[in-house]
């Protein structure tokens, strides 16, 4: 959280700072001066030649507008119906069977099989490689040992899943980026990495998203009781939820193309640039009582899914996806309760985020 008479821009490192502040992280994330692309500001290799493609996150400029141009038709709300069409039915089943065995993980047992279903429709994995793919997409966030060899096993899947779509079509993103690669509209790596990011984005952050939302409501009976006896104001607790968990702490790391004057800080031209997005949604020169969650704060103006150019392009899908989610689990929610105490919760922690490992429950009968 920002607190008056601390610097919202902080030097962390000979080359590198940290922008902490709601304002200072608008400027940042819109200033065409902080590049994702580090060869861009000369401080690094283009991730062209780092083997893993190449996706919006790390491209600035004509590439950046053509390959976030090219997945718009797929996250557009008329191709996110048919994915939201499906889930309160999905999600009602998986929640029944939860109920009839009168406990399980929710995030193994209702949060993850709920997004993976979506994300494998939009993308077009087949059904029996979903599981296995997703959780080695998770393993691919975490920086440690399993991380590298999961981000190439993930990338070699992604690349003969589109591959496999030049034969096979289907009625899916991978499909249209197949036919992109066959018309040159992009290349090899702008196709693998755009496939690999989207599985990651799309599949790793809301079950984030949403595993912290269902802890946050376990321990919070009173504020359940407020939301089952209101579910027409579900849509701004969601947006609320975005704020109070921010579930992607960063952006992805930007680069000085030149020196850069920021709230009374200068950015010196080559260092490295980290918006902290949590900190920001926590800035007490933004938001009044930042570290309280209020239901009825009705502000969506959050830096959840970041700003400016690079503002995340399933943001609309990701909160149909958990609205969706959260009405089926809220009027089930009174009959939960966490099987273990917080204390004794098991963490997932990867370079961007951190939730439960696990949401063990008991469900009264």
């Amino acid at each position: 959280m920002s607190a008056p008479g601390v610097s919202r821009v902080q030097q962390i490192g000979e080359h590198a700072f940290v922008v902490l502040g709601y304002e200072p992280a608008r400027q940042i994330l819109s200033d065409r001066r902080a590049c994702n692309n580090p060869s861009t500001a000369g401080v690094g290799e283009d991730p062209a030649h780092n083997g893993r493609g190449v996706s919006m996150q790390v491209c600035d400029g004509a590439q950046h507008t053509r390959l976030r141009a090219m997945i718009a038709p797929a996250l557009s709300p008329k191709a996110s119906d048919a994915i939201i069409a499906g889930m309160p039915a999905h999600a009602e089943a998986l929640l029944a069977e939860l109920g009839e065995h009168g406990s399980g993980d929710l995030i193994e047992d209702y949060i993850a099989p709920l997004i993976r279903r979506g994300i494998g429709r939009l993308l077009g994995i087949p059904e029996d490689d979903q599981a296995r793919i997703l959780v080695i997409a998770e393993d691919s966030t975490v920086a440690d040992e399993t991380g590298a060899p999961a981000a190439d096993a993930l990338y070699d899947y992604m690349s003969a899943l589109v591959r496999s779509k030049i034969e096979h079509p289907g009625d899916d993103l991978c499909t249209e980026l197949a036919r992109a690669l066959t018309d040159g509209r992009i290349d090899e790596a702008e196709a693998f990495g755009t496939a690999t990011l989207m599985i990651i984005a799309g599949y790793d952050t809301t079950v984030g998203f949403l595993a912290m939302a269902a802890l946050t409501l376990l321990l919070t009976p009173m504020l359940r009781q407020q939301l089952v006896a209101d579910p027409d104001s579900n849509p701004i607790v969601v947006e609320e939820l975005l704020r109070f968990i921010t579930p992607t702490k960063g952006v992805w790391t930007r680069f000085a193309t030149s020196d850069i004057e920021i709230d009374g800080t200068t950015i010196p031209f080559k260092s490295q640039i980290i918006v902290d997005l949590m900190a920001a949604n926590r800035d007490s020169s933004r938001f009044d009582e930042p570290d309280v969650f209020n239901p009825a704060r009705n502000d969506d103006k959050h830096l959840a899914f970041g700003y400016g150019t690079h503002f995340c392009p399933g943001a609309n899908s990701a909160k149909r996806q958990s609205l969706a989610a959260l009405n089926a689990l809220l009027p089930r929610m009174e009959s939960m309760e966490l099987s273990v105490p917080v204390s004794e919760l098991q963490w997932h922690q990867n370079r961007f985020s951190r939730r439960p490992l696990t949401l063990p429950v008991t469900i009264q009968r």
